[in-house]
């Protein structure tokens, strides 16, 4: 692990990022087709205004905060942790989000 051969880490990284779905894309439609399932004209209207800025706001502070996340996990953990990290929340999180009730949205 800890010991593991450079390759092998950029291996498992790969892996992690090739085969995790994009979710963000995902997460939008389901916010769109739960809004125009409950409200109509002016009401969808603005409920799209509030939650997909709100949905893009959160996005974008992942990426600002993950990388000092990971760093930081990193420094105290060592370098192969934040691999066992990403692939444990990954597999939480998608899997979660796959069977989460929204999905019927789409």
């Amino acid at each position: 692990r800890a010991d593991a051969p450079t390759w092998v880490i950029y291996a498992a990284a790969f892996a992690i990022g090739a085969t995790s779905p994009q979710a963000a894309s995902m997460v939008r439609s389901r916010w769109l087709e739960a809004i125009r399932g409950s409200y109509s004209g002016t009401q969808a209207e603005k409920a799209t205004s509030v939650v997909l800025p709100y949905e893009s706001f959160t996005d974008e502070a992942v990426f600002v905060a993950g990388p000092i996340i990971v760093g930081a996990i990193a420094v105290a953990f060592g370098i192969v942790v934040p691999l066992d990290v990403a692939a444990l929340t990954t597999l939480i999180g998608i899997s979660g989000f796959a069977l989460h009730p929204s999905s019927r949205f789409v």
